[in-house]
């Protein structure tokens, strides 16, 4: 597990005192959604899932944001904090035979925050440089997978006109966006029309890591 990242001290599930508070945590159960298995006697305790918009606690065995609690976290005690992670806890034997409550693996975020390679990325960030860019238009999607046993951001952007000169635009968008965020991202510039469209609003950010 990771520790703190460049953007932020705010714990996240890659990042949490459950998640660093290994000899409490039991190792995966083989099955295809792997669970942490936690122990009864773990000092950080996670709390009953809640739903991102209402607050309300969410029955274990559906999705929620997962919120803990650490008092014995040095000089930062948490209570009741919201990770604004979802996760699944389940509270069912395990199929390799332990009964300790599990807690899945990220599935996602109720905000629009990304992790990526450690650190915290908002798409406000990547549209702040492309509007700043002359050439780029402001049509961009990004996309996220975990390829090789890292993660890999790639940045479409839908240059103004043909006339633009898709390489260096490509290659400033890089070097902008870089130095935003702390890694580079590929990018690839696109003739204008070319990425999709809808009638409410278009799909900035696809995340293919929770597919």
């Amino acid at each position: 597990m990771t520790g703190r990242n460049a953007n932020t001290n705010a714990p996240t599930i890659s990042n949490n005192p459950i998640m660093r508070q290994k000899r409490y945590i039991l190792p995966e159960s083989e099955i295809p959604t792997q669970w942490y298995n936690i122990q009864a006697d773990m000092p950080t305790k996670p709390l009953p899932m809640r739903n991102p918009k209402t607050g309300e606690p969410v029955p274990h065995g559906e999705k929620g944001e997962i919120v803990f609690t650490s008092i014995t976290k040095e000089a930062f005690p948490l209570i009741r904090y919201r990770t604004k992670d979802i996760g699944i806890l389940y509270d069912e034997p395990c199929s390799c035979g332990r009964t300790h409550v599990r807690m899945s693996k990220p599935m996602g975020r109720s905000d629009d925050m990304l992790i990526v390679k450690g650190v915290n990325v908002f798409p406000a960030q990547i549209e702040e440089c492309i509007a700043d860019t002359e050439g780029a238009s402001s049509e961009y999607q990004i996309r996220i997978s975990h390829l090789d046993g890292r993660d890999t951001m790639r940045i479409y952007v839908e240059a103004t006109s043909g006339m633009v000169d898709f390489q260096a635009l490509g290659q400033e968008l890089t070097h902008k966006i870089k130095a935003k965020i702390g890694f580079t991202p590929i990018v690839k510039v696109v003739e204008l029309g070319m990425l999709p469209r809808s009638e409410k609003k278009s799909k900035r950010v696809i995340d293919e890591r929770y597919d």
